[in-house]
């Protein structure tokens, strides 16, 4: 009976210490656990499952962000500042919007 208790004490000081690790991080208790538990394996697929599916969505949006970039000087020099009636100022704020 007695060894039973101690195991559980040491279960519970495991737990703890795993609790207080990610506590500052702003880690529930639960999470915690969680992420401590979680095997090996299941955190490689899950990462290969998430980048599979977000990688291609940025590399897209790089894309388009660099185009967009690209061809704002080319509408500048076709006249957009004279159609849109800008002064260089207000070009260099839509400019910067496009590098953000």
């Amino acid at each position: 009976m007695a060894a039973t208790v101690v195991e559980k004490d040491v279960e519970n000081v495991d737990m703890i210490e795993i609790i207080n690790k990610y506590a500052r991080y702003g880690v529930s208790d639960d999470d915690a656990v969680f992420y401590e538990t979680f095997s090996e394996e299941k955190k490689k697929a899950l990462l290969r499952k998430v980048d599979w599916r977000l990688v291609p969505f940025l590399a897209l949006l790089y894309l388009c962000a660099h185009i967009d970039r690209a061809n704002i000087g080319n509408a500048k020099i076709e006249g957009l500042t004279d159609d849109l009636k800008m002064n260089n100022i207000q070009y260099n704020i839509a400019l910067s919007i496009f590098f953000m």
